[in-house]
């Protein structure tokens, strides 16, 4: 772990660019693998619809989100190359609540990020429950 730490602290921007572009995009597939796992390992436990086949535009706006995640994570980087944030090495209580208060931000800022971008989700959901209940009765 400390030799990761080391070359980090020393990498040319574009190599960590390039590390952590390929980081986000196995973290993607792993995700994606992950739950296409748990469909076929449970079939008859759905929690949801069947989805609809994936469109271009649903590709896209994964891809971005890897993109997007990699910006992100390369302004950590920069932020703890200029010394904003830290790497904990140590086990303990502090690092176990750096761990939990950061989760809890982070929760928090995708359920903000969220609501603003479908708002409630009540209005959204009855028009595809609508979407459903036409297609099963038509």
């Amino acid at each position: 772990m400390t030799d990761l730490i080391d070359w980090l602290r020393l990498a040319p921007w574009y190599a960590a660019a390039s590390v952590l572009l390929l980081e986000n995009v196995a973290v993607f597939f792993m995700f994606w693998g992950w739950g296409a796992w748990m469909v076929r390992r449970f079939p008859q436990r759905r929690v949801a619809f069947e989805p609809f086949p994936l469109a271009r535009a649903e590709l896209l706006i994964a891809g971005s989100n890897v993109l997007l995640n990699t910006v992100i994570t390369l302004l950590g980087w920069w932020l703890w190359r200029t010394g904003w944030v830290r790497f904990r090495t140590d086990c303990g209580v502090w690092a176990a609540l750096d761990v939990l208060v950061l989760l809890l931000v982070m929760d928090l800022a995708m359920y903000g990020l969220h609501r603003l971008a479908h708002g409630d989700g009540r209005r959204q959901d009855a028009d595809y429950l609508t979407k459903i209940a036409g297609n099963i009765q038509g």
